[in-house]
């Protein structure tokens, strides 16, 4: 009797595992040109331009007049001009391919930008701009990028996360600091980080785990230089720990590491960047909660840090603290990582996620978690 249940559980994750290899049937399956995923939902734009969320629906946080849970694709209106999108705690925002930005869902701490305190259902314009380059989003505030190479923050700014200088909230897109050579922002929890032209990084806000990586645990108020040579090319920041990738392909981790999630071998915080691995061949990475996830030029995901939903997508539950390929593809993409789930996309141009899927977030239909990569439903009709 053990055999057979050995055998099943055998065939159960050959099957799941299956999901990450191409096949016939993807033909048929909607095309995606791009993925986000928040702490409880997700997001994604077809190739059609369209735009579709599911999961945790309260606060309006999935843009469809609604406050109802998704367990797959829901269409967001009948527009079909969407560039970009960024999903965080409770709320989200998207780039029109225009370059108009909107926002929607949660909006006490003013992180939809519009001045206001009200939460909004459907997607709400930011300014009138139509200038905006990239979006992205923390629990409470967001971040954009613009044409001129500005950056823009506003909501909530108790941590300094907003990089203006001081601890006040900011109810529209307010400038941090002069420069106009930012190349890219990212936003996450209660900080900030962003790449410069020179290839410096800089980050701001929360530090209480040398996340910010300038050597020290306080909290900044404005951009602060990670400690390091310029050559950075992107950074990810998930609740407590920073990493980012270098023009040479390395990759370097630090902040907290309670579950590994450094990639290290070890457990302990490191208030400094510190290499991942001796391998020169990573081209971007991601961070959930307590979990990091980063893509080799070969194609393949490693993830690594705590498993306790499977959202290292490699079939256990197993924490990790060094990376762990997920599944058996080498044809993943597009990856973003949630509090404890993850997204990629295929060449195919189909979606797979994986790990906690307590609200629906992983799109597959249901909430049962995955431990491996598991394609996303067809969208809902509209």
């Amino acid at each position: 009797m053990r055999a057979v249940v050995r055998l099943a559980g055998a065939l159960m994750v050959v099957a799941a595992m299956s999901m990450a290899t191409d096949g016939p049937a993807e033909a048929a399956a909607p095309q995606w040109s791009t993925i986000a995923a928040g702490e409880n939902h997700s997001c994604a734009i077809r190739s059609d331009a369209s735009l579709y969320c599911w999961g945790y629906g309260a606060d309006g946080a999935l843009g469809d007049g609604t406050i109802l849970a998704h367990n797959e694709p829901k269409r967001i209106g009948r527009f079909a001009q969407w560039r970009s999108v960024a999903v965080a705690l409770r709320h989200s925002c998207a780039i029109t391919t225009s370059g108009a930005l909107y926002c929607w869902g949660s909006n006490d701490d003013y992180q939809l930008g519009d001045g206001s305190q009200t939460a909004h259902l459907t997607p709400t314009r930011v300014g009138t701009s139509t200038k905006w380059t990239s979006v992205t989003a923390g629990n409470e505030h967001t971040c954009a990028r613009h044409a001129t190479g500005s950056i823009y923050c506003w909501g909530d700014n108790h941590y300094g996360q907003i990089g203006i200088g001081d601890h006040f909230d900011r109810t529209t897109p307010a400038r941090v600091g002069t420069s106009t050579s930012w190349v890219s922002v990212r936003a996450s929890a209660v900080r900030t980080c962003a790449v410069h032209a020179s290839g410096a990084l800089y980050c701001w806000g929360y530090n209480r785990s040398g996340e910010l990586g300038d050597g020290t645990t306080t909290d900044r108020f404005t951009p602060t230089r990670v400690v390091s040579s310029p050559g950075w090319a992107g950074v990810a920041i998930g609740k407590n720990h920073t990493c980012a990738v270098r023009t040479s392909g390395s990759l370097y981790c630090w902040g907290f590491n309670g579950y590994g999630q450094l990639g290290n071998g070890t457990v302990q915080d490191r208030i400094r960047p510190a290499r991942v691995g001796g391998s020169s061949g990573w081209t971007s990475v991601a961070a959930g909660d307590y979990d990091t996830c980063a893509r080799q030029r070969s194609g393949s995901v490693y993830c690594w840090g705590d498993n306790r939903s499977g959202q290292l997508g490699d079939g256990t539950t197993s924490e990790r603290h060094v990376p762990r390929k997920v599944g058996v593809s080498t044809d993943l993409h597009g990856l973003w990582i949630g509090a404890a789930s993850g997204c990629a996309l295929k060449s195919t141009g189909n979606a797979y996620c994986w790990g906690w899927n307590g609200w629906g977030q992983l799109g597959t239909g249901d909430r049962l978690d995955r431990k491996l990569p598991t394609k996303v439903s067809a969208a809902a009709p509209s």
